[in-house]
């Protein structure tokens, strides 16, 4: 399963809302990969101390080498990931466009990479433009993640991005800051359900970018929200597969 995460404007926490989703993945599963793919730059390696010279810029480079159509790549993004605290592995991408562009679009004109055979890949694509390299990143997904703020302003630009979002094969629902509008007024508006509410929660923010403690991370709202995001997309994940069942069992029929 591929689930990518990405934002339309502004800045509402697609990062650190990807690392919860990881982290918070069923325990009885093999862990999850979180691959920073975001083409303006990654946060990763800035907020844990960690090098760049192992990540999307070498997994691009083994894709100029050996592109995944050339043969079996195994499980290539383990061998270009870093362990955070409590065994989290994570594809990390450059801080600036200038150095991590290049890479994010290759990693998208080769997206069978992300699939793995025993796991999940959690993609976090930053910000998604139509025609961008994020954009084409979630045409591999299975479920598409839209993080944005409960105004008016991001609201209409979700709607008025239907049609980026129209194409894809996979689920797409909403991850919701803020609680100006409720979620069925929401989804009225945009056309898209929304399948979490992302609190404010300055402490698990911390806690992901290295800066805080451990002790009861669990409990945090977004922490508890982002578990709640994991459940819904295993049900979507679930119902996708039924539905690609029923396609195959009746021959395309309905």
């Amino acid at each position: 399963m591929i689930v990518a995460l990405c934002s339309l404007a502004g800045a509402p926490g697609v990062s650190t809302l990807a690392v919860a989703v990881a982290a918070w993945w069923p325990t009885w599963q093999e862990p999850p990969v979180l691959v920073e793919a975001d083409a303006s730059g990654g946060d990763l390696a800035d907020w844990r101390g960690l090098g760049t010279d192992v990540g999307v810029v070498s997994l691009a480079a083994q894709l100029r080498a050996t592109p995944p159509d050339a043969g079996s790549t195994g499980d290539a993004l383990l061998r270009h990931a870093r362990m955070l605290t409590g065994g989290l592995p994570v594809v990390v991408a450059p801080s600036s466009a200038y150095h991590g562009a290049a890479a994010v679009q290759l990693l998208a004109a080769n997206g069978a990479i992300l699939r793995r055979d025993s796991s999940v890949t959690i993609v976090d694509v930053g910000r998604a433009n139509p025609g961008s390299a994020g954009a084409q990143l979630m045409s591999h997904a299975d479920a598409v993640v839209v993080v944005a703020h409960a105004d008016a302003p991001q609201l209409r630009r979700v709607r008025e991005s239907a049609p980026m979002f129209e194409h894809l094969r996979a689920p797409v629902g909403l991850a919701v800051r803020g609680a100006q509008f409720g979620d069925e007024e929401i989804a009225e508006q945009v056309g898209l359900p929304v399948w979490a509410r992302v609190p404010h929660d300055d402490a698990a923010v911390n806690f992901i970018r290295g800066r805080g403690a451990t002790g009861r991370i669990g409990r945090r709202p977004m922490m508890r929200a982002a578990q709640r995001l994991v459940t819904r997309l295993g049900e979507e994940h679930h119902e996708q597969q039924r539905r690609l069942r029923h396609l195959v069992a009746t021959g395309g029929g309905s």
